[in-house]
């Protein structure tokens, strides 16, 4: 993992396609919220969101990963690929799968989210924060 930080404060972190970097970026990510006062509450959220992003990329994209986290009254995650292929979108699952939920809880943790395509990639991003959260838009 390599990690910077620009003058805005912004942190990037730069994680291999290993499953290992959905651990390496909920780890730090905590750390810098923790560094901003963030209750252990609204942390866990944000790092949930982060560890379906982060393993969205790693599974589907195939790729390494690039995460930029931007602190300013609430938090944004980005999530950076190669793959400007790959389809990003909530899905409709039965009960008894294991996967597919992902988009969906984050969502749902996120007061937004979306997807930035370019020729190199994909960026997924969401905006958590802190405070209470209202699940009354899940589908």
């Amino acid at each position: 993992m390599v990690r910077s930080t620009d003058e805005t404060g912004d942190v990037t972190l730069h994680l291999p396609c290993e499953a290992r970097s959905v651990r390496a970026a909920r780890g730090a990510l905590a750390e810098i919220l923790r560094g901003r006062g963030w209750a252990m509450s609204d942390i866990e959220r944000a790092q949930l969101a982060v560890s379906e992003l982060v393993a969205n990329a790693v599974v589907h994209a195939h790729s390494r990963v690039t995460l930029r986290v931007s602190v300013d009254g609430r938090v944004r995650l980005e999530v950076s690929d190669t793959d400007p292929s790959a389809i990003v979108m909530p899905r409709i699952v039965e009960p008894e799968h294991q996967g597919g939920r992902g988009l969906r809880l984050v969502a749902d943790l996120s007061r937004s989210w979306g997807v930035q395509r370019s020729a190199r990639g994909k960026t997924v991003w969401c905006e958590v924060e802190p405070g209470p959260r209202s699940f009354s838009n899940a589908g």
